[in-house]
């Protein structure tokens, strides 16, 4: 069996955030340690962003009012200016690229908002990758990591 096309994950794989930020928000808002994370990852919450059910604004929007201080979420998942827009991983663009010139087609597979187009293009990763499928986009629906794995071990 040849492999003839890769899916990677974003956020973790090609994108990473410095945990550090997060909890400054917090500090400078005076609010308990973990909360902007919990509210923003709330499953029922979470599932409506991303999904497509809810726009990435009207997510910030319900963070915000989960831990009574809309400015934290604004803060934390808007305002995160250049350097919290994520650190890119130049070795996986390498390695991606790579892949690409041998023949792979190599593609994102996210569960983002419906901000991932804007944000993939000002991050100048749009041309890396040969598609993205934002779940948020394509309105799929989270599933068990394991039949995540076998599908894409199938594929």
């Amino acid at each position: 069996m040849t492999i003839s096309t890769i899916l990677l994950d974003l956020d973790g794989v090609i994108r990473h955030f410095d945990p550090n930020h997060v909890a400054g928000v917090e500090n400078r808002h005076d609010l308990p340690a973990g909360s902007l994370v919990a509210a923003a990852f709330e499953p029922e919450l979470l599932d409506q962003a991303i999904t497509g059910q809810i726009t990435r604004s009207h997510w910030v929007s319900q963070v915000g009012q989960a831990v009574s201080c809309p400015a934290a979420a604004q803060e934390w998942l808007v305002d995160r200016g250049n350097a919290e827009r994520g650190e890119i991983d130049r070795e996986m663009i390498d390695l991606v690229d790579q892949l690409r010139a041998s023949g792979m087609v190599v593609a994102i597979l996210t569960n983002g908002t419906d901000t991932i187009p804007k944000e993939m293009e000002e991050l100048g990763l749009t041309q890396h990758f040969d598609g993205i499928f934002n779940k948020c986009i394509h309105r799929l629906r989270q599933t068990r990591p394991p039949r995540v794995r076998v599908s894409l071990w199938i594929a």
